[in-house]
């Protein structure tokens, strides 16, 4: 079953002739996620009724994905409602707002060998997936482009920090200033602003 073509009647029409509403794409995300990600509430209600209910459970997801070693603080930022961070022309940011997963909509997957806990549901103009993540056995917050093969791992980034400056963090991610950390860049892309 497919929701990235915004189409909520098909993905009813699918459901109700045995369409595995459990199946996962590449990216761990199920069609609960795309429901929620492109704002198709009732048909996400659906869905949640159907699948396991410790699926939509925040204590057990959030003790879930703390086993996982993902940090309290990105633990609160994700919350049960959805956090959003606008920005405004003055930010110079190359998107104009993003989106949190809420605690029950962290997917969890493999990218080249690597556990990943998708942390955003949507970036303005560039989807979400893999643009801030959580790397479990890495244990740092990081970015992937699959598009391109490339990654990058933020060890020092904090999500404190990355709420101080999120317009700043968001041009390096997309940018792929972060796709080959150096830390010379850094100081260079600071010197700029």
């Amino acid at each position: 079953m497919s929701l990235k073509v915004s189409n909520p009647e098909m993905a009813g029409y699918l459901l109700d002739h045995g369409a595995n509403p459990m199946a996962e794409d590449w990216y761990g995300r199920r069609p609960f996620h795309l429901a929620r990600a492109n704002g198709f509430d009732s048909l996400a209600a659906r869905l949640a009724a159907i699948e396991p209910k410790e699926w939509h459970d925040v204590p057990v997801c959030r003790q879930r994905l703390a086993g996982l070693g993902l940090p309290e603080p990105i633990l609160d930022v994700l919350g049960e409602v959805n956090r959003r961070i606008e920005f405004s022309p003055e930010d110079a940011c190359v998107t104009n707002y993003i989106v949190f997963n809420t605690i029950v909509e962290v997917s969890h997957y493999i990218w080249e060998n690597m556990r990943v806990l998708d942390l955003l549901q949507t970036v303005q103009n560039y989807g979400g997936s893999g643009l801030l993540c959580w790397f479990v056995d890495e244990g740092c917050l990081g970015t992937f482009d699959e598009e391109h093969k490339s990654w990058g791992l933020m060890k020092d980034l904090t999500i404190e920090a990355f709420l101080e400056k999120p317009a700043h963090h968001m041009n390096c991610i997309i940018q792929g200033g972060y796709t080959q950390f150096d830390p010379e860049f850094m100081d260079d892309v600071e010197e700029d602003e």
